[in-house]
């Protein structure tokens, strides 16, 4: 579903780019003094009335139809006026489409096409057709036309407002909102709405669904370019605008295949049969076909893509037309009339999301106030002294001290280890022992053997041998932390659920598991003490060359919640537990109290400055001025180090 309501931000730099260049676009529209096709007149005056309108309209030239197009399009897209006009031939081999699978017309048939457009246009106005019936046509065929590279759609939503309103105050604010970035939900003539619709009755029209032509049944090409077989007169361009049509295109490509096997007597060998239907193979079609025969396809592609146009121009300018009638919920309805249905039924349907939007937007805005006021309740007993509080043993604290120093040791012994002269091959044999013992460290859910981590390395030898004194050095950290008693869990981390809960029985299957261990070598792992002190291993930071940044300074308390806690301007955190388990994120704190306390040996207790209020909702945490505060990716696993 397309994004209705930019809640988040509102005005991000593309809506505040076309706001700006649509204000420069109804500024030079009312001001400007040369614009040839208004022939000195204002824009107020020629779009004052219908009667004016209508006198605009029946007296526009194809030209100055042109001209005005290019301006408006060229003016929207902020470029300079040598740069205006018709600018869309690559939009027919990409993915800008005015419907789901929808190609536009050959960039050559497209001049010929707004001609038609303006004599239909007048045509029905000089008939007395309603002007809403005119600014259709134009606005639908433009979009399906598709002459612009970009701005198509705004261009269109603005002929049509012109068309059917007048030109006032009001209307002038409501073309402003027509050409926001949001304006196809408020105005949005999207031909697309019946493609399908018009598809069949060029389908009907040249036979496809007639078991009298289409005696074979064919429906349908397959294959890709992969299978072509085209013999070395066919033209190398032509090979590759078949692929792009293939590629882009592939209804209307075999629609345009199916018109020139009916002129072939011998068909048959272009034909793959099944018992119910027959389908052209790409492989046997360009096997068979001669040049004559692929420039004949791509000819009848573009007429078939005018004709699409054509029956949008000419259902809408003559909808009376018994072939323009199709079945809509068991009755016959014009094609017309069912278009402007879809409209509305698109229109209603964007309204309602948006007031869901709006609702759910007022909801979450309500419940942020409830939490807010919530916390500022809690704070307020926080600093009357209510909460629990722990308390830190001399111990425990001459214990993170102690391994504080430890760590730092073996990073410094380690810059030696680097210094030293090693070949590529005893870089990588110390590279691979290193990952292969984080790998069977790291994520306790997995076990990894020996072979994988050899194929990882091999696949990855020139990009990882830049960094292998750094993992050797997070290697020996991580043994000496799960080794030193001074923590109880290990906690493994990443922000990929996928990968981190690969089960065992997928990764024995396989050789190369690069991407597992790319994930496994990059996570956050956490080493947390039975009093729930922290500290964290950043793997991630190996390849900054930084070891010392491999590790986190030791936290005061880590708390686990079902969403990632967001602590910006915030005095009290709300978490769910204190308990680690999977899929559970991260918060993490530490007073300046206790990063001082900790930077020394002590003979004394010490009582935590964090600390939590329990209510039903959850545990409320405090924030301490000045408090180190990190928020961290979801649990993959849960070690116990004391088993």
């Amino acid at each position: 579903m397309r994004e209705r309501l930019n809640l988040e931000n509102p005005r991000n730099e593309e809506a505040i780019e076309r706001e700006k260049r649509s204000e420069v676009l109804l500024r030079f529209l009312r001001t400007a003094e040369n614009i040839e096709p208004f022939h000195g007149r204002k824009i107020e005056d020629i779009f004052s009335s219908e009667k004016e309108k209508r006198t605009f309209l029946e007296n526009l030239q194809e030209t100055e139809f042109v001209e005005l197009l290019d301006g408006v399009n060229g003016i929207l897209r902020g470029k300079k006026k040598d740069e205006w006009g018709m600018d869309g031939e690559t939009v027919a081999l990409e993915a800008v489409m005015t419907g789901i699978g929808y190609v536009p017309p050959r960039q050559e048939d497209k001049p010929d096409l707004l001609a038609k457009v303006l004599a239909s246009a007048k045509e029905m106005s000089q008939g007395g057709k309603d002007l809403r019936d005119v600014a259709l046509l134009v606005s639908s065929s433009l979009n399906a036309i598709h002459p612009y590279l970009d701005a198509n759609g705004r261009t269109s939503r603005l002929i049509y407002t012109l068309l059917t309103k007048e030109f006032n105050d009001e209307t002038k604010a409501e073309l402003q909102g027509v050409l926001s970035r949001d304006g196809r939900d408020t105005l949005d003539i999207d031909p697309g709405l019946i493609q399908h619709e018009i598809n069949k009755l060029i389908e009907k029209e040249i036979g496809v669904t007639d078991i009298e032509i289409n005696t074979d049944k064919i429906t349908n090409l397959f294959g890709s370019k992969r299978d072509f077989q085209f013999d070395a007169e066919i033209l190398e361009e032509d090979q590759k605008l078949f692929g792009e049509l293939l590629d882009k295109d592939g209804r209307y490509l075999f629609l345009s295949v199916f018109q020139y096997l009916q002129q072939q007597g011998d068909k048959e060998k272009y034909l793959r049969k099944f018992p119910e239907r027959a389908a052209v193979p790409i492989e046997l079609l360009s096997k068979n076909l001669t040049q004559e025969g692929l420039s004949q396809i791509l000819q009848t592609y573009k007429e078939l893509k005018k004709k699409y146009v054509e029956i949008l121009i000419d259902s809408i300018s003559h909808p009376e037309n018994e072939k323009y009638q199709i079945e809509h919920e068991g009755q016959k309805i014009y094609l017309k009339d069912y278009f402007e249905l879809r409209m509305k039924e698109k229109a209603e349907e964007i309204a309602e999301e948006d007031r869901v939007a709006k609702e759910r937007q007022e909801a979450e805005e309500r419940e942020l106030a409830r939490i807010e006021q919530k916390e500022n309740l809690i704070k307020e007993r926080f600093n009357q002294s209510d909460g629990e509080y722990k308390t830190f043993s001399a111990e425990e604290i001459n214990a993170l001290q102690q391994l504080t120093q430890e760590l730092a040791q073996i990073i410094e012994a380690e810059k030696s280890f680097e210094g030293q002269q090693y070949t590529d091959e005893q870089k990588l044999e110390i590279l691979t022992d290193s990952l292969f013992d984080l790998s069977q460290r790291v994520n306790a859910n997995i076990t990894v053997s020996r072979e994988q981590v050899n194929t990882y390395v091999a696949g990855k030898q020139k990009e990882l041998l830049e960094y292998f004194s750094q993992y050797h050095t997070a290697a020996k950290m991580i043994s000496h932390l799960d080794n030193s008693q001074v923590f109880k869990y290990r906690l493994d981390t990443s922000k990929d659920y996928e990968i981190s809960f690969t089960k065992q029985e997928y990764l024995e299957d396989k050789d190369d598991i690069s991407g597992f261990l790319d994930d496994l070598f990059s996570q956050s792992v956490y080493y947390v003490s039975e009093n729930g002190s922290s500290l964290r291993m950043k793997l991630f930071e190996v390849k900054s060359k930084k070891i010392e940044e491999i590790v986190q300074q030791i936290m005061e308390g880590i708390f686990y919640s079902d969403k990632m806690v967001d602590y910006s301007e915030k005095k009290v955190v709300r978490v769910d537990s204190e308990q680690p388990a999977p899929r559970k994120y991260i918060f993490e704190i530490a007073s300046p109290d206790f990063l001082a306390t900790i930077q020394k040996q002590t003979e004394q207790a010490v009582r935590a400055s964090v600390g939590t209020i329990k209510d039903e909702e959850g545990i409320y945490v405090n924030i301490p001025e000045g408090s180190a505060l990190h928020s961290g990716w979801h649990i993959v696993s849960v070690k116990n180090l004391r088993e």
